[in-house]
């Protein structure tokens, strides 16, 4: 016949009857006080224990050790510890955020510059098969593109160079006579033709 003597396993709740709960608050606080006292002694480290009572008074407070300036001293040894330590992996909802934002930023990034790669590229790769004589053929055919490109972009360039300085005339002999509002009418009106101011 198997009888089991052990203890059973106690449920883990709040003890509802007063007495009840002060007569186990006082056995498990014996108990731990010492298991504090065994650790520390047998292991040789600073252990701390602070118990605030069931009545959750200020003047109610068991602690181990049982000298107050042990508890200070090995309360101000932890806090200096975390204080030049601090946790490692401890991060806030703003540091994670921030991080998902900048995986993301660099996510588009990639994106736009191989989006660009593919709608601009600057190279193709038949190319790589060409050989001397048909480069020259296309060099041959792209010259033509590439000078009217430049000569169009001087001659835009000369155009609002020439533009800029004529309007610094207008205003420099009009300004005194001619309202703010007409000046910029007047300026926009030139800016719209296609032909330079005319300078006497």
């Amino acid at each position: 016949m198997n009888i089991n003597m052990g203890r059973g396993k106690q449920k883990m709740e709040l003890i509802a009857d007063e007495k009840s709960r002060r007569t186990t608050f006082q056995k498990r606080k014996k108990g731990l006080m010492k298991k504090a006292y065994e650790f520390s002694t047998l292991c040789d480290v600073d252990v701390c224990i602070i118990i605030y009572g069931p009545s959750k008074q200020e003047d109610e407070v068991h602690t181990w050790p049982t000298d107050p300036n042990e508890v200070k001293r090995i309360v101000g040894k932890y806090y200096s510890i975390t204080k030049s330590k601090p946790a490692y992996n401890v991060v806030n909802v703003f540091d994670i955020m921030s991080d998902r934002k900048r995986r993301i930023d660099a996510d588009i990034s990639k994106l736009r510059k191989a989006f660009y790669a593919a709608k601009y590229p600057t190279w193709h790769q038949s190319l790589d098969y060409f050989s001397n004589y048909e480069l020259d053929l296309l060099l041959n055919r792209m010259n033509p593109n590439i000078e009217a490109l430049d000569r169009y972009t001087v001659d835009k360039t000369h155009r609002v160079k020439l533009n800029i300085r004529n309007v610094v005339v207008v205003v420099d002999l009009v300004g005194r006579s001619m309202r703010a509002g007409q000046i910029s009418n007047f300026v926009l009106k030139r800016s719209l033709n296609q032909s330079p101011f005319m300078v006497s």
